[in-house]
């Protein structure tokens, strides 16, 4: 994807106070990062926010971007965080918006949450 360093450093950059209210007005990339444990890998990926259906209505359609977060833990915790960062035809534009959360545990099913703040009971602080 061509734009792919562009919505990285988008969602990277998106303020977490901008995405909900309450929380602090720093990025998501800093505010991820002192909510999980240090050893906790964060990988950064573009993509289409997963709204692709793969027929050729998809053609037609100015899809979404999204950077997404992706965490592991050493001890198995997951997460995801997918901000919405334009399109596929109008780039990058406007505000980030959180499009996705969700956390899995170790063993576990992945699970929706309806804000980021819900993350912070997925982590615990090694």
């Amino acid at each position: 994807m061509k734009l792919e360093p562009k919505v990285i450093q988008a969602g990277k950059r998106a303020r977490v106070s901008a995405l909900e209210k309450g929380l602090p007005g720093v990025t998501l990339d800093e505010w991820l990062r002192a909510l999980v444990p240090e050893s906790a890998t964060i990988t950064w990926e573009a993509n289409d926010c997963g709204e692709q259906t793969g027929s050729a209505a998809d053609d037609n359609r100015d899809l979404p971007v999204c950077a997404e977060a992706l965490v592991k833990t050493a001890d198995g915790i997951e997460a995801s965080v997918s901000v919405a960062a334009g399109t596929v035809r109008k780039g990058v534009s406007g505000h980030a918006v959180l499009f996705d959360v969700a956390s899995k545990s170790p063993g576990g099913a992945w699970r929706g949450a309806k804000k980021l703040s819900d993350l912070k009971g997925a982590f615990v602080k090694r």
